[in-house]
């Protein structure tokens, strides 16, 4: 399944598009559970797959640094459980549960089972669950204030308080029903609007992993706050299956709609006229993003899209590649898996792809370092920087490169992220795809770890605006006069920010 590490320019890991038992294999990228797992090929397989994590994963250095993880023990009882028991077992049973209890020591949302993804993140013990509730006097220091349990809580319950989460935002709230304009508006002829129906109030927020009670409480030196969890976010984007870009002028605002990094070829040419419209989206006075339900992929074209933006250097943050033991397969690997998907495997055009693709890895023999940090500093020589104020949109659906949105606008141009937390595929990123070789079972391992400000990963992204129940779902343009009310509030350049009042 796996071309010869000479041919590779000295990796074991790189996928071989020609091998047949690989080409069977990709029934098992949409695997339902069954009993049809040898157990002998499955242990043996996680012998594989724990080396190939101690060669490529960029997590593995967090894994055995931890004091109540023993990695290769761990992988040793994995195994013996799956050998005990007699005749086949079950893809849940013998390979997902590992990922389950792997996930109780280590939180990274992209290392997964492809195929068994959904299964794992939707374990009860692995739910991420956010409380808001009102905000203490500005003065008080919530790194001094307690997040308990409430009394009314059915107890004992199985969740963890993630205290790094704690912190001040606000919310919007909708104020008699639905969050509309008259005639004549900001939605229609560009005049300015403060709220139609909807308030903000200071609010506290904090983040817990696990079966969680319905609320909280935060208890401070001299006061007591309930803390009530957000409900479960559902399926909110109608609109999903929409071009991966699109933009509209409403008003004094231009309102971009990026609803995936991915797709087929039109998706993709789409997708490049993000940064192309750069000249157009610059001449309305404020830029709204909306990427709630933006699933991830690549976000090349929103870099191009910051680097005309901005004329002021900005970093990222600091990122590590492992490339020691992957050489050149990340980027191969997705090409291969691309061209056996698209059913023209064996095409002349993906055939001398894969033949230019081949030669360049060899070249590349024996050159790279064990790791490739990257500072995350950008300059940019923007002509036509953009100086007006940007706003996010996000929710719990918004993954992985979707969340690049948000995170890199802010550290960039200073926006202001409204909706809720996103879904938490954050500090590891650069997938790759793997197949165990023994029975084809399919893997993405993370090569790239992304170390941010804080803790992001499974919590998702901060947002400055929580928008309530009512509002999560609006179209963009609806939440127009929510953002005037938000704008209004934003301080000046050099200003500190006031504190939303009731």
């Amino acid at each position: 399944m796996y071309l010869s590490p000479p041919l590779t320019g000295g990796s074991p890991y790189c996928l071989d598009p020609e091998s047949e038992a690989l080409r069977g294999s990709l029934k098992n990228l949409r695997i339902e559970d069954g009993g049809g797992l040898s157990r002998e090929a499955l242990a043996a397989d996680l012998s594989f797959f724990a080396e190939l994590l101690a060669k490529v994963y960029s997590g593995h250095a967090e894994l055995t640094q931890r004091y109540d993880l023993a990695v290769d023990a761990f992988f040793a009882e994995w195994a013996e459980n799956v050998r005990a028991g007699a005749g086949t077992i079950g893809f849940e049973e013998g390979f997902v549960a590992g990922f389950i209890r792997l996930a109780r020591f280590h939180r990274d949302r992209h290392l997964a089972p492809i195929g068994g993804d959904a299964a794992l993140h939707e374990r009860p013990e692995l739910r991420v669950s956010e409380f808001l509730g009102p905000a203490p006097p500005s003065d008080v220091d919530l790194g001094n204030c307690r997040v308990s349990e409430s009394p009314t809580s059915e107890s004992p319950l199985a969740y963890q308080v993630l205290p790094w989460t704690l912190r001040r935002a606000q919310r919007a709230v909708a104020r008699g029903g639905r969050d509309t304009c008259p005639s004549g508006s900001a939605k229609e002829g560009g005049g300015r609007t403060t709220g139609c129906g909807s308030a903000l109030e200071p609010v506290v927020a904090v983040s817990t992993v696990g079966v969680a009670p319905e609320s909280l409480r935060l208890e401070c030196a001299s006061s007591e706050h309930a803390l009530l969890r957000r409900s479960d976010p559902v399926s909110r984007d109608a609109d999903g299956d929409g071009p991966a870009y699109s933009a509209k002028v409403v008003g004094d605002t231009t309102i971009i709609r990026v609803r995936r990094f991915w797709g087929d070829e039109a998706d993709l040419e789409r997708l490049e006229q993000l940064p192309a419209e750069y000249g157009l989206h610059r001449g309305s006075r404020r830029i709204v993003f909306d990427v709630r339900g933006n699933g991830g992929g690549d976000d090349s074209t929103l870099f191009k899209w910051i680097l005309q933006a901005t004329a002021d250097p900005w970093s990222q943050g600091v990122s590590v590649d492992f490339r020691a033991g992957l050489g050149a397969c990340g980027e191969w690997n997705a090409l291969v898996v691309e061209h056996l998907l698209s059913g023209e495997v064996d095409s002349a055009e993906r055939v001398s792809q894969r033949k230019v693709a081949r030669e360049a890895m060899q070249g590349a023999v024996g050159q790279g370092e064990v790791l490739e940090v990257d500072s995350g500093l950008h300059q940019s020589e923007a002509e036509h920087p953009f100086d007006g104020p940007v706003f996010v949109l996000v929710d719990r659906s918004t993954a992985s490169s979707g969340e690049s949105v948000p995170q890199y606008l802010s550290l960039a141009l200073g926006a202001h992220i409204i909706g809720e937390r996103s879904a938490g595929f954050v500090d590891f990123g650069n997938v790759v795809p793997f197949v165990l070789p023994r029975t084809g079972l399919w893997v993405q391992v993370p090569t790239t770890r992304f170390f941010n400000e804080s803790p992001q990963e499974m919590v998702g992204v901060e947002v400055d605006t929580y928008l309530d129940g009512e509002l999560i779902g609006e179209p963009a343009e609806a939440l127009l006069p929510v953002i005037d009310r938000i704008e209004a509030r934003l301080p000046a350049k050099g200003e500190a920010a006031a504190e939303p009042q009731l």
